[in-house]
Protein backbone atom coordinates (compact mmCIF):
# COMPACT_ATOMS: atom_id res chain seq x y z
CA UNK A 1 0.00 0.00 0.00
CA UNK A 2 2.84 2.42 0.86
CA UNK A 3 4.49 2.09 -2.56
CA UNK A 4 1.20 2.43 -4.45
CA UNK A 5 0.23 5.57 -2.53
CA UNK A 6 3.68 7.14 -2.92
CA UNK A 7 3.71 6.40 -6.63
CA UNK A 8 0.20 7.81 -7.05
CA UNK A 9 1.04 11.01 -5.18
CA UNK A 10 4.24 11.53 -7.16
CA UNK A 11 2.74 11.01 -10.61
CA UNK A 12 2.64 14.47 -12.24
CA UNK A 13 -1.05 14.36 -13.10
CA UNK A 14 -2.06 13.10 -9.66
CA UNK A 15 0.29 15.03 -7.40
CA UNK A 16 -0.89 18.48 -8.47
CA UNK A 17 -4.43 17.64 -7.43
CA UNK A 18 -3.21 17.32 -3.84
CA UNK A 19 -2.88 21.10 -3.43
CA UNK A 20 -2.90 20.93 0.34
CA UNK A 21 0.27 18.84 0.21
CA UNK A 22 2.26 21.27 -1.90
CA UNK A 23 3.71 22.57 1.36
CA UNK A 24 4.51 20.49 4.38
CA UNK A 25 3.79 21.81 7.87
CA UNK A 26 7.28 23.27 8.29
CA UNK A 27 7.07 25.06 4.93
CA UNK A 28 3.68 26.47 5.94
CA UNK A 29 5.20 27.83 9.15
CA UNK A 30 8.04 29.46 7.14
CA UNK A 31 5.53 30.93 4.70
CA UNK A 32 3.44 32.34 7.55
CA UNK A 33 6.46 33.88 9.26
CA UNK A 34 7.52 35.57 6.02
CA UNK A 35 4.02 36.85 5.45
CA UNK A 36 3.80 38.18 9.01
CA UNK A 37 6.96 40.19 8.30
CA UNK A 38 5.36 41.53 5.11
CA UNK A 39 2.25 42.57 7.07
CA UNK A 40 4.41 44.26 9.73
CA UNK A 41 6.29 46.15 7.01
CA UNK A 42 2.93 47.09 5.44
CA UNK A 43 3.82 45.49 2.12
CA UNK A 44 0.59 43.50 2.20
CA UNK A 45 -2.69 43.93 4.08
CA UNK A 46 -3.43 41.91 7.23
CA UNK A 47 -6.23 40.06 5.40
CA UNK A 48 -3.70 38.06 3.35
CA UNK A 49 -2.98 36.08 6.50
CA UNK A 50 -6.50 34.60 6.55
CA UNK A 51 -5.97 31.82 3.95
CA UNK A 52 -2.54 31.03 5.41
CA UNK A 53 -4.08 30.69 8.87
CA UNK A 54 -6.74 28.32 7.51
CA UNK A 55 -4.10 26.18 5.76
CA UNK A 56 -2.04 26.07 8.95
CA UNK A 57 -5.06 25.08 11.03
CA UNK A 58 -5.71 22.26 8.57
CA UNK A 59 -2.07 21.19 8.58
CA UNK A 60 -1.72 21.23 12.36
CA UNK A 61 -4.94 19.24 12.79
CA UNK A 62 -4.01 16.63 10.16
CA UNK A 63 -0.24 16.25 10.63
CA UNK A 64 0.44 13.57 13.26
CA UNK A 65 4.21 14.16 13.19
CA UNK A 66 3.85 17.86 14.04
CA UNK A 67 1.26 17.02 16.69
CA UNK A 68 3.51 14.50 18.37
CA UNK A 69 6.42 16.94 18.45
CA UNK A 70 4.62 20.12 19.54
CA UNK A 71 1.09 19.23 20.59
CA UNK A 72 0.79 21.68 23.49
CA UNK A 73 2.17 24.61 21.53
CA UNK A 74 -0.01 23.79 18.53
CA UNK A 75 -3.10 23.67 20.75
CA UNK A 76 -2.07 26.99 22.28
CA UNK A 77 -1.69 28.52 18.81
CA UNK A 78 -5.03 27.15 17.61
CA UNK A 79 -6.67 28.68 20.68
CA UNK A 80 -4.91 32.00 19.99
CA UNK A 81 -6.09 31.98 16.37
CA UNK A 82 -9.68 31.80 17.60
CA UNK A 83 -9.28 35.19 19.25
CA UNK A 84 -8.08 38.65 18.35
CA UNK A 85 -4.31 38.23 18.36
CA UNK A 86 -1.20 40.30 17.80
CA UNK A 87 1.31 39.55 15.07
CA UNK A 88 3.98 39.23 17.77
CA UNK A 89 2.01 36.52 19.59
CA UNK A 90 1.33 34.73 16.32
CA UNK A 91 4.97 34.79 15.20
CA UNK A 92 6.23 33.77 18.67
CA UNK A 93 4.03 30.68 18.63
CA UNK A 94 5.12 29.81 15.10
CA UNK A 95 8.81 30.25 15.91
CA UNK A 96 8.50 27.94 18.91
CA UNK A 97 6.57 25.34 16.90
CA UNK A 98 9.23 25.53 14.19
CA UNK A 99 11.98 24.88 16.75
CA UNK A 100 10.06 21.99 18.31
CA UNK A 101 9.11 20.35 15.01
CA UNK A 102 11.86 21.00 12.45
CA UNK A 103 14.69 18.99 13.98
CA UNK A 104 12.88 15.66 14.33
CA UNK A 105 10.07 16.04 11.79
CA UNK A 106 11.40 13.63 9.16
CA UNK A 107 12.39 10.98 11.70
CA UNK A 108 8.99 11.28 13.38
CA UNK A 109 7.08 10.88 10.11
CA UNK A 110 9.21 7.84 9.27
CA UNK A 111 8.60 6.31 12.70
CA UNK A 112 4.84 6.83 12.28
CA UNK A 113 4.95 5.34 8.77
CA UNK A 114 6.57 2.22 10.20
CA UNK A 115 4.06 2.06 13.06
CA UNK A 116 1.07 2.28 10.71
CA UNK A 117 2.65 0.03 8.08
CA UNK A 118 0.69 -3.07 9.03
CA UNK A 119 -2.47 -1.37 10.29
CA UNK A 120 -5.05 -1.76 7.48
CA UNK A 121 -7.77 -0.07 9.55
CA UNK A 122 -5.65 3.10 9.58
CA UNK A 123 -5.58 3.44 5.78
CA UNK A 124 -6.82 7.06 5.67
CA UNK A 125 -4.38 8.15 8.37
CA UNK A 126 -1.61 6.33 6.51
CA UNK A 127 -2.54 8.11 3.26
CA UNK A 128 -2.37 11.52 4.98
CA UNK A 129 0.95 10.64 6.56
CA UNK A 130 2.38 9.56 3.19
CA UNK A 131 1.17 12.87 1.76
CA UNK A 132 3.02 14.80 4.44
CA UNK A 133 6.10 12.64 3.87
CA UNK A 134 6.08 13.24 0.09
CA UNK A 135 5.60 16.93 0.65
CA UNK A 136 8.37 17.06 3.23
CA UNK A 137 10.85 15.33 0.93
CA UNK A 138 10.01 17.77 -1.87
CA UNK A 139 10.32 20.72 0.49
CA UNK A 140 13.73 19.40 1.55
CA UNK A 141 14.79 19.75 -2.07
CA UNK A 142 14.34 16.25 -3.47
CA UNK A 143 12.87 16.34 -6.96
CA UNK A 144 9.52 14.65 -7.37
CA UNK A 145 10.83 12.58 -10.30
CA UNK A 146 13.80 11.38 -8.25
CA UNK A 147 11.56 10.28 -5.38
CA UNK A 148 9.26 8.52 -7.84
CA UNK A 149 12.27 6.82 -9.45
CA UNK A 150 13.40 5.52 -6.03
CA UNK A 151 9.85 4.28 -5.33
CA UNK A 152 9.71 2.51 -8.70
CA UNK A 153 13.21 1.06 -8.33
CA UNK A 154 12.65 -0.13 -4.76
CA UNK A 155 9.15 -1.53 -5.01
CA UNK A 156 8.16 -2.14 -8.63
CA UNK A 157 11.17 -2.88 -10.85
CA UNK A 158 12.47 -5.79 -8.85
CA UNK A 159 10.61 -8.90 -7.86
CA UNK A 160 9.44 -8.28 -4.33
CA UNK A 161 7.80 -11.39 -2.95
CA UNK A 162 6.44 -9.55 0.03
CA UNK A 163 7.08 -5.99 1.00
CA UNK A 164 7.85 -5.95 4.67
CA UNK A 165 9.01 -3.49 7.26
CA UNK A 166 12.68 -4.05 6.28
CA UNK A 167 12.02 -2.97 2.68
CA UNK A 168 10.23 0.14 3.88
CA UNK A 169 13.03 0.94 6.35
CA UNK A 170 15.59 0.60 3.56
CA UNK A 171 13.55 2.90 1.33
CA UNK A 172 13.22 5.55 4.08
CA UNK A 173 17.00 5.52 4.65
CA UNK A 174 17.50 6.50 1.00
CA UNK A 175 16.53 10.07 1.89
CA UNK A 176 18.97 11.41 4.45
CA UNK A 177 17.26 14.81 4.55
CA UNK A 178 20.51 16.73 4.27
CA UNK A 179 20.41 19.78 2.08
CA UNK A 180 23.10 19.66 -0.59
CA UNK A 181 24.45 23.05 -1.59
CA UNK A 182 26.34 23.22 -4.85
CA UNK A 183 28.70 25.97 -5.78
CA UNK A 184 28.40 27.71 -9.13
CA UNK A 185 32.12 28.50 -9.31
Amino acid sequence: MFAQLMSEMLTPTTFESFRVYSLDTIARVHEALELIDDVRDQRVPHAVLDPIIEEMKWSFKKDPAAKSLAEDEIESLLTLLGTSFSLDDFSSHLELIEKLVAVDYKATIERLLLELFDQPKQRMDYRKLIGFYCSHLINLGYERNYIRHVVEDTFFERLVVRMGRKTLEKFLKTFDGKIIVTSSR
